[in-house]
């Protein structure tokens, strides 16, 4: 499972319901049903053709959660960490 009871989740997919997309959610508990179950949340998102409160699979959710001390941005591994400080350098260099 992706998601853990108590944390903020964003939904990335809702073919039934899409402006939900972007939505940001709390999975409250983790309900069994026919269908594989899903996600109670909070706030409850109601389906918008029938009205009753959905359940959300755990593939449709992505939790938002610190990933720590190790973790790697995905946009600096691609295009390497800025170096601000010899880009002041050359500016002033350049100034003067």
């Amino acid at each position: 499972m992706n998601c853990k009871p108590g944390e903020l989740a964003v939904v990335i997919s809702a073919p039934n319901d899409p402006e939900y997309l972007g939505a940001i959610i709390v999975c409250v508990s983790w309900m069994d049903g026919e269908h594989g179950g899903g996600w109670k949340t909070y706030p409850i998102l109601r389906c918008k053709k029938y009205g009753f409160g959905l359940l959300w699979h755990d593939d449709d959710l992505r939790p938002i959660r610190d990933p720590g001390d190790d973790a790697v941005d995905e946009f600096l591994a691609l295009t390497g960490k800025p170096d601000y400080k010899q880009k002041i350098a050359e500016k002033m260099k350049n100034e003067a």
